[in-house]
């Protein structure tokens, strides 16, 4: 099992240069074109089907490698498609039931998917982990002091069980329980930060074992009524539609 899952991680990172420069970004909705495709449990022709969707069914955006996208049913149920059997849909109808100041945060994170991890960084030129966090933030009015481990003493401790879209999660990557690494939860297990393994704004899953072993804890610095708002959004598949999509800086 461990192979496999190296296999496919390797497989992902040779097709990066293809996928980031022109990822779907992670919220995105998107309609089936082709007609009953297979939704498999990998990113993969020989892996096994865990379900069949049909032409202009409608679903989320998780995750891209190479040509596949990772996509979530309106049944809850997560796998991979080829990216070419779907296509972007335009919901007029989620800007005006939630104005743009009230998902700035999320839509702002996800836009950077895929710039390049650079140690330092603090710009969409390059990010590192905290560089990232503390620029999204900062665009939506909310100052956060520059390094991981400064930041996990702002704002309000968070459960894990209790994770809303915008809290900050940390992790120890280094063997100890010093944090030095931070993303932003943006909700369905998932969060964004900018990755040394991927060199990149990557999406990564707090199931991951890795993550589950370094992970350290949460914060909340986003007011409870902006959360309510972001959780409502990200909840509910069929309102994640063009004001998701990347436009880039």
């Amino acid at each position: 099992m461990r192979q496999k899952s190296l296999a496919i991680l390797i497989s992902c990172l040779t097709a990066a240069a293809v996928v980031y420069a022109n990822p779907v970004p992670f919220g995105t909705a998107v309609m089936i074109t082709g007609k009953a495709i297979n939704m498999r449990e990998e990113p993969a022709q020989n892996a096994r089907v865990i379900a069949v969707l049909q032409k202009n069914e409608q679903v989320v955006v998780l995750d891209n490698c190479g040509d596949w996208l990772k996509v979530r049913t309106r049944e809850a149920k997560e796998g991979w498609i080829i990216k070419s059997f779907a296509s972007i849909t335009r919901n007029t109808t989620s800007r005006e039931r939630f104005p743009s100041k009230q998902i700035s945060l999320i839509q702002n994170a996800r836009r950077y998917m895929g710039v390049k991890y650079v140690y330092g960084g603090e710009t969409p030129r390059g990010f590192d982990c905290s560089g990232f966090t503390s620029y999204v933030y900062e665009k939506c009015g909310y100052k956060l002091p520059r390094r991981a481990n400064e930041q996990y003493d702002v704002g309000s401790r968070v459960k894990k069980v209790e994770l809303a879209p915008g809290d900050l999660v940390f992790f120890a990557t280094q063997g100890s329980r010093v944090v030095n690494h931070v993303g932003i939860f943006v909700g369905n297990g998932y969060f964004l930060h900018a990755s040394t393994i991927f060199g990149s704004v990557h999406q990564s899953t707090l199931s991951n074992p890795y993550f589950q072993e370094c992970y350290q804890g949460a914060r909340r610095v986003v007011d409870e009524a902006s959360r309510k708002q972001l959780e409502e959004v990200v909840s509910q598949p069929e309102l994640l539609a063009s004001d998701f999509i990347s436009s880039g800086e």
